[in-house]
């Protein structure tokens, strides 16, 4: 996760700076497509997995989630959507829905799209669940069953639907990568050895990357990117062990990265929102340069205020990580 909050933070930090684009700063930008958004996803089927073989209960384990994503959005977001709500064209219904974590699904395109896209999977975990390793069929077939009607369900949407699926489309294509992501749970938590196989499946998924992401097709695009990331993780996970020995000190900064991802995800993105719907006050500035200085404070208070934010929220709500 430490990887993946970093590449997100860098890429939004490079676009809203409007820098992408700058030779020096190019050199950053692979960095940040490393694990991204449809990593997160991968790795939270992947960790719920793990957390589900530790305490099955439902009721339990929508607890934990609650307490654990759903009421820390709240507490953080709750005085960045007020301020939004006063001095925006935002109505009370999209503030209330983007507070519940609902405004992805209803208006579309949201920053906060990836807490609406969680907790939605969250909540269907565990039927997901029971559906992929219960009964007598294989998981790999039922995960390949669910993948490929999750496409077809985009595929439908984006031609019968194609307004309501261009304003979701940040998301909705990349959630199977969430039903991916329990079946590599599986594989993880049983020990399971890297076969011949697998390697040969590698080599696939990696040619399909590769040819996906020549396609200029719109539709293509997004899921292009997931292959992309299930290229680039493993390789990622691989040189992150074999790098721990060496050095100590970089794995720690990601570990602590990694530790504060919720917080520094909300915090930075809705800092800069903030910022940006300030402008109207310091429009004598250019805005390519309030831009830059909105960016630089939005990643600034993030680093400088997550850890506060994540004691302080452990803190009122009394509880233990998960």
């Amino acid at each position: 996760m430490g990887i993946g909050i970093l590449g997100v933070m860098l890429a939004h930090y490079l676009s809203w700076a409007k820098i992408a684009s700058i030779i020096p700063t190019a050199f950053f930008r692979p960095f940040t497509g490393l694990v991204f958004t449809e990593g997160f996803l991968l790795l939270s089927g992947l960790g719920l997995y793990y957390s589900w073989q530790k305490d099955s209960n439902t009721k339990s384990f929508y607890k934990k989630r609650i307490y654990r994503l759903f009421i820390p959005y709240m507490l953080i977001s709750f005085a960045f959507i007020v301020y939004s709500t006063i001095i925006s064209s935002s109505t009370l219904l999209e503030s209330t829905l983007r507070l519940l974590t609902l405004k992805f699904w209803v208006f579309g395109n949201d920053s906060m799209w990836y807490i609406s896209v969680s907790l939605a999977l969250y909540l269907a975990f565990p039927f997901i669940y029971r559906f992929l390793f219960s009964g007598k069929m294989s998981p790999h077939v039922k995960c390949l069953v669910l993948v490929t009607l999750w496409i077809s369900l985009c595929y439908a949407i984006h031609n019968l639907f194609a307004d309501y699926y261009k304003s979701v489309e940040l998301g909705f294509p990349k959630i199977w990568m969430f039903f991916l992501g329990m079946l590599l749970g599986k594989y993880a938590y049983s020990n399971t050895k890297t076969s011949k196989a697998h390697i040969v499946l590698f080599g696939c998924i990696f040619v399909m990357a590769v040819l996906s992401n020549l396609s200029d097709n719109d539709f293509i695009k997004p899921f292009a990117d997931c292959l992309l990331r299930l290229v680039t993780i493993p390789i990622v996970c691989v040189l992150f062990n074999i790098t721990q020995k060496w050095n100590g000190f970089f794995h720690k900064i990601l570990s602590w990265f990694g530790k504060y991802s919720l917080e520094l995800y909300i915090i930075h993105l809705l800092t800069y929102e903030s910022i940006k719907f300030s402008y109207q006050f310091f429009n004598s500035i250019p805005y390519t340069s309030y831009s830059r200085i909105g960016a630089t404070i939005s990643i600034f208070v993030a680093i400088s205020s997550c850890s506060f934010v994540h004691d302080g929220i452990n803190r009122l709500l009394k509880r233990q990580l998960v």
